[in-house]
């Protein structure tokens, strides 16, 4: 766990959310303190601390503020707001917070994390419980877990206790006793990293990977589809796009323009990642074009929503390296394009996928959202990219963008991340997302819309798709009429003498109420070879 001095680091970042929300002292009850037990920390000392001196937190102890059990109710009793990181049930406080972190006491936070990663979870529970007034509200966050690093997913939901503290506070502080409320996840918790082997046995087999394998992203593309079917059907034809040993191809979606298909996707370099977006063209027969780079930035470019408008085509790159979010126009589709808006200024968004309906245009994307109103994560993986979910809507595609008041709207590692464009099925709106949990694009969940406002998105688990075999997972759904494209990811050898490039396994299973056919819900292998451009 990550300390500042003797304090965890999340702990001092909680003080200062209440700080800036509050204005005067409270306190923290239960901080777990390295080597003794320190159950108090008055708030008011949180700005004497300097950050950069580990010396700051160490001066606390020796003055005697962490104080033990028998001064809690007095000291809390005298707060404007009590944050409980320990069992605060019998506590007699008007106003507190109480932090659970899967129905434990937060204070084992480290303890919890390490529990979860050895039953194969790639989630926890972080819960927070607001009593004021007399009355009782809860909020319960699903985070996001690094299944190979307990430090990494410790630090991670350290950093989102803090978020979820200061998400609460900034609209209940002095305002209002509601606590903002979200709907539950459409997704059941069930474990999907598979928990042989311990957390040591999966740290060891990711550093084996990364010393002699690449981590491969390809996809596959299939064209008239059978428009009922979520899934294709056995015999479907398709073809399959695999990059050279040292790139990625990934995040692909389709637009038919006349008899062509066109294909746009992210090209990485695995040396030096920064995306661009490329693009390929598929007629009838089945014959593709070469990839062509037909959008390319200072900064890295990835998940290319394209889509028609009124005529005219648009794309939506994810920019979320350079801080913003900016639509772009065809000025001679597919090959030249110019930026005709920016949407989002100053936000760090994942995957930003549009949609429309009669209440206007809406957005969703995962991420922080306004990077200049949140709390910092500063360990290498920022977790809000993977489990957070922002919904901003405007009643113009190129202008007047608004966040939800609710934002985060959910957080949730299994749904929150965008997975392509939304679509049709049965008079229905289906929105692919990722699930998340453990690792990045573990598997795809479709999720039936039943209703989408300023107040909130109601959904229900309808598919997955997930990897099967030696196929990892698979982080994309992009279907647009009778035509879909997914990709999935693989460890591939470096040198590439042991063929690595082994045919793809699917596993596609339907949750929703009519039973599976055996064509909607299997497992599938490629019954032909993958095709290397």
């Amino acid at each position: 766990m990550t300390r500042q001095g003797d304090y965890p680091r999340w702990v001092l970042t909680i003080a200062e959310v209440l700080r800036e929300v509050f204005a005067v002292d409270g306190v923290i009850v239960g901080v777990p303190v390295e080597g003794r037990a320190a159950p108090l920390f008055p708030l008011g000392l949180a700005g004497l601390l300097d950050s950069a001196r580990n010396a700051g937190a160490c001066s606390l102890l020796r003055a005697g503020y962490a104080r033990d059990l028998g001064h809690i109710e007095d000291d809390a009793r005298n707060a404007l707001v009590c944050v409980a990181l320990t069992d605060a049930r019998d506590f007699e406080q008007e106003d507190s917070i109480e932090l659970r972190a899967d129905g434990e006491p937060a204070c084992h936070l480290a303890v919890v994390v390490e529990r979860a990663l050895q039953r194969g979870s790639g989630s926890i529970d972080l819960e927070a419980i607001w009593r004021h007034r007399g009355r009782t509200d809860r909020l319960t966050w699903r985070c996001a877990l690094k299944d190979h690093s307990i430090a990494r997913s410790v630090d991670a939901a350290a950093a989102r206790l803090a978020d979820l503290v200061g998400h609460i506070a900034r609209r209940v502080g002095g305002q209002t006793s509601e606590v903002p409320r979200v709907g539950s996840s459409p997704v059941p918790d069930m474990p999907l990293a598979a928990a042989r082997g311990g957390n040591l046995g999966r740290a060891l087999r990711h550093m084996a990977h990364r010393l002699t394998a690449h981590d491969q992203w390809a996809f596959r593309v299939y064209q008239n589809l059978v428009p009922d079917h979520l899934w294709p059907t056995a015999g479907s034809q398709f073809i399959d796009f695999v990059p050279p040993i040292d790139k990625i191809w990934a995040d692909p979606f389709v637009a038919r323009d006349g008899d062509l298909l066109w294909v746009f996707f992210e090209e990485d370099s695995i040396k030096s990642p920064k995306g661009c977006i490329v693009c390929v063209s598929i007629d009838a027969s089945g014959h593709c074009s070469e990839p062509v780079v037909v959008l390319e930035d200072s900064s890295h470019l990835s998940y290319p929503q394209v889509f028609k408008c009124d005529g005219k085509w648009y794309m939506l790159p994810e920019s979320g390296a350079r801080g913003d979010l900016v639509l772009y126009r065809a000025r001679k589709f597919p090959f030249e394009w110019e930026p005709v808006a920016d949407l989002l200024q100053q936000v760090r968004l994942a995957d930003a996928t549009l949609h429309r309906n009669h209440a206007g245009w809406w957005l969703t994307a995962s991420g922080v959202g306004q990077s200049g109103g949140s709390v910092c994560d500063e360990s290498p993986y920022d977790m809000r990219l993977y489990d957070t979910l922002h919904v901003y809507h405007s009643s113009a595609l190129t202008s007047g963008w608004q966040p939800m008041s609710l934002n985060p709207l959910r957080v949730d590692a299994a749904t929150s991340r965008p997975a392509g464009p939304w679509f049709q099925w049965q008079g229905q709106w289906i929105r692919p997302v990722q699930d998340c949990r453990g690792r990045y694009g573990r598997a795809v969940h479709l999720l039936a819309v039943e209703s989408i406002s300023m107040q909130g998105i109601n959904e229900r688990l309808l598919a997955t798709l997930g990897g099967g075999g030696r196929t990892n997972c698979v982080h994309t759904y992009s279907r647009v009429g009778g035509d879909l494209a997914i990709d999935w990811n693989v460890w591939r050898f470096r040198s590439d003498l042991f063929r690595s490039r082994v045919d793809p396994a699917f596993e596609f299973h339907r949750h929703d109420a009519v039973k599976s056919r055996r064509d909607d819900s299997a497992v599938e292998r490629a019954a032909r070879p993958w095709r290397r451009l």
